[in-house]
């Protein structure tokens, strides 16, 4: 439960705030809003590792600035206000309830060294907390400016009421962390609670049929050109390309250039997308244009308050001992050595030694005398061997302007010893950095180098070579098969506020459970086994380009190997 509630918590309320900002603010995009959502989230929360990045929006010039700029003041100003109110309240909370046992604390947390001094302080901010003048002095209503917060000029009006309310309130004392969800997980999950019922209000009140607007959404075009025959041949770049370029002729009043249209648009669709634009156009000049509340404003979000458990098998540890009582299940008592004999560091342990672990002594590392499994595939970990460093760290300035020119620089973080490909986010709790996010350009000037290629790998991409769509295939197939698809969809959502409805999904889905467990249970183990296999050749072909442009690339001369 304090897992789900880690996890879900950033995610959720951030989330809220998408939510709320889309509705306050139709004409930005869900990028632009999802900037918004992190700037509130972060100058609230107070967390040292996550500095509120102020950030650089430009809306198009058929879009009146002024009006934008507004909203965004007020919007702004009306949520840092409702969050800042809401977390100083469950600061007061937390210094009433006090610490917990410090052993609790450190038992909660000994995976996290990340937070260790964040534990000594009870995640009390250490850093100066940002007054409310300073929050209240960004400039919220300059969208054109890139400069941090802290440069940008006051707002316009001092005297506005909701500017007053944020000045007039104290910053919390305690800083948004995860050491401080993980110790108060009980006061967090109320705020996440209070967060789904206001997304589902949210979403209720779209019910209704908005005003006739006077200009079109990106997801009505989108829904008004999927029915055609001929979309089905355009790629995901191709359609949010037309999507684009369709709404924008139509809000600009001017006409469609046929000729520019996807070639695979036949005589027919062509036409289609003549007479949409010139209606579309006619109804929005005689006041007349209305679409579904869903287009234009999508529906929220939701989240699970309980967690889910998946069904299929974890992977489970398997220690010498383990192994040992397994073996004597299985009638293999003379292979066993008496419990009495512990592993000892850096040696195999005898009752491993009925396995073939030839490979443990090719300079892989010390065997850990443990292993994980889920039933199909094994996980053998060992402990790496580090040397030390006998040379002396150099600085960017220790190499010569001339050395410059004749080398590339590429700058690695030891941290990292994974490759994830993500979303559009930028924020590291949401979104890891993935090769598509690499700039255009070298941080220094070098020659052009088709190493750079990387950035062409795109998420959809890489789950295509990866085989996860595939996968995802089979796995529909089957499910249609074994009547799993009828069963799972009698369930409902879980992702509720209404006890009732909570109460039906986890009842409908115990009374299943068995039938869930054993289809899920056995290949779709090989299945992620599968997954997790393409994943590592996808990785290894994106070092592989990283380092000397790879198969795709080529390996030569010209390739600066």
């Amino acid at each position: 439960m304090v897992n789900h509630i880690v996890k879900v918590y950033d995610q959720a309320y951030i989330g809220y705030l998408h939510a709320r900002l889309t509705r306050s603010i139709p004409e930005l995009n869900r990028f632009q809003v999802g900037a918004l959502a992190d700037f509130v989230f972060d100058t609230c929360a107070q967390n040292q590792d996550f500095e509120p990045v102020w950030p650089a929006i430009n809306v198009e010039d058929s879009i009146d600035h002024a009006m934008v700029d507004a909203k965004v003041d007020t919007a702004l100003n009306e949520l840092i206000d409702e969050t800042w109110d809401g977390w100083t309240q469950l600061a007061i909370r937390i210094e009433q309830e006090g610490p917990l046992p410090q052993q609790d604390a450190d038992q909660d947390n000994q995976d996290d060294e990340d937070n260790q001094e964040e534990d000594d302080n009870l995640s009390v901010s250490t850093a100066t907390a940002m007054s409310i003048d300073t929050i209240s002095t960004l400039g919220i209503s300059r969208l054109d400016v890139a400069t941090g917060p802290y440069t940008l000029p006051p707002l316009a009006d001092p005297s506005h009421s909701t500017d007053n309310a944020i000045r007039s309130q104290a910053p919390p004392s305690v800083s948004i962390t995860t050491t401080t969800i993980t110790r108060y997980p009980h006061l967090f999950i109320k705020i996440l609670f209070d967060v789904l019922c206001s997304l589902e209000r949210l979403n209720e009140d779209q019910h209704t049929a908005p005003a006739p607007q006077t200009s079109v959404h990106w997801n009505w075009t989108h829904h008004q050109l999927s029915g055609m025959h001929d979309w089905s041949y355009l790629n995901h770049h191709q359609r949010s390309k037309l999507v684009r370029g369709i709404s924008k002729s139509i809000n600009n009043n001017t006409p469609v250039d046929i000729e520019r249209l996807p070639r695979v648009f036949s005589q027919q669709s062509r036409q289609q997308v003549t007479t949409l634009v010139a209606e579309t156009q006619r109804a929005l000049a005689a006041g007349t244009f209305s679409s579904e509340a869903y287009l234009v404003s999508p529906k929220a979000r939701l989240f699970s308050v309980l967690p889910t458990p998946s069904l299929t098998r974890k992977f489970i540890q398997v220690s010498h001992d383990s192994l040992g009582e397994i073996m004597r299940h299985f009638g293999l008592e003379h292979y066993v050595v008496p419990q009495a004999i512990r592993p000892v560091a850096g040696q195999v342990h005898d009752n491993f030694k009925i396995l073939n672990l030839k490979r443990i002594h090719s300079g892989r590392g010390i065997f850990l005398n443990q292993l994980y499994t889920d039933g199909y595939s094994v996980c053998v970990p060992f402990k790496k061997m580090s040397g030390a460093s006998i040379g002396q760290s150099l600085r960017l300035t220790d190499i010569s302007p001339v050395a410059m020119q004749q080398m590339d620089v590429w700058g690695i973080d030891p941290g990292v010893t994974d490759i994830f490909v993500a979303s559009n986010s930028s924020d590291p709790r949401r979104a890891y950095l993935s090769p598509a996010d690499l700039p255009d350009e070298p941080l220094l000037a070098t020659p052009p180098n088709p190493r750079h290629q990387i950035r062409r790998f795109s998420s959809a991409e890489y789950y295509v070579k990866a085989g996860y769509r595939k996968t995802v295939a089979i796995i529909k197939a089957w499910k249609q098969q074994h009547g799993i698809t009828e069963i799972v969809s009698s369930f409902g959502s879980p992702k509720t506020s209404v006890r009732q409805n909570i109460t039906a999904y986890i009842t409908e889905k115990l009374r299943h459970l068995d039938r869930l467990l054993l289809f899920y249970g056995q290949d779709i183990q090989q299945l992620r086994f599968l997954n997790y296999r393409g994943a590592q050749l996808v990785n290894h072909e994106l070092v592989e380009i990283f380092v000397d442009g790879g198969r795709k690339y080529g390996s030569h001369a010209s390739n600066c190997n």
